[in-house]
């Protein structure tokens, strides 16, 4: 299609192209560049600080991943998460702007799961600073709780039970703004974008109409009556 077609299109169906200009205006002023806050804390399942019994090969690394995959499962229920083998992958890079997220780290690729550590990530994002603070502890204190749970209905001996391990380093909260001009910039080119189809296919749908118009073979009704000819013997 030339750009002469196109303008003529757009002068027949004026008002389907000022629609358009309308809405592409109203969600620019609307589109704004959201601030948020995020945080994000790694806790690791391991034994207790100061063990009171020697350490066996049940206390090994092997026995806090299996437990770690399990508490996952409790902690997250049915909501399947996505993997998190990239330690900068973050939720606000998801597109979320308010959510939390508790996954366990896992290196494998698209074959199987590989989680050589029983390491979960934290995840905050949210409007404000002071809610993801409290909402990181909430979450550490849930998995902390589910764990004890776990190990209370498995009867572990209280001495050799896994414990939820912080880092050593306390998160610090990030804040994250994107940038307004770009976000109207893209909402306009996608509202126009979305016009101009309809100009097109607007226009090509009479033609469509009269060539299936054209293929429908005509009824016995409309044929016309065959008129035979007598000769004389």
């Amino acid at each position: 299609m030339t750009s002469r077609r196109f303008l003529q299109l757009v002068r027949r169906f004026w008002l389907v192209v000022a629609i358009g200009v309308a809405v592409a205006g109203l969600l620019a002023l609307r589109t704004a560049s959201e601030t948020v806050f995020w945080v994000k804390q790694s806790v690791t399942v391991a034994q207790p600080a100061e063990p009171t019994t020697p350490k066996t090969l049940e206390d090994l690394p092997s026995t806090a991943v299996p437990a770690a995959t399990v508490l996952m499962q409790i902690v997250n229920g049915n909501h399947s998460t996505p993997r998190s083998n990239a330690p900068d992958a973050t939720l606000y890079g998801e597109g979320k702007r308010d959510a939390v997220s508790a996954r366990l780290r896992d290196v494998g690729g698209q074959w199987g799961s590989v989680i050589p550590n029983p390491i979960i990530d934290i995840q905050v994002v949210g409007p404000t600073p002071e809610g993801v603070s409290a909402q990181l502890t909430a979450e550490t204190d849930r998995i902390a709780t589910a764990l004890a749970t776990l190990q209370q209905r498995l009867h572990v001996d209280p001495t050799r039970q896994l414990v939820i391990q912080p880092p050593q380093v306390g998160p610090s909260v990030v804040e994250v703004s994107g940038s307004r001009t770009r976000a109207r910039a893209a909402t306009v080119a996608i509202v126009l974008l979305a016009t101009g189809t309809l100009l097109v296919a607007l226009d090509r749908l009479p033609t469509r109409a009269a060539r299936r118009s054209r293929r429908t073979p005509a009824g016995p009704a409309s044929r016309a009556p065959r008129i035979l000819e007598r000769r004389p013997a």
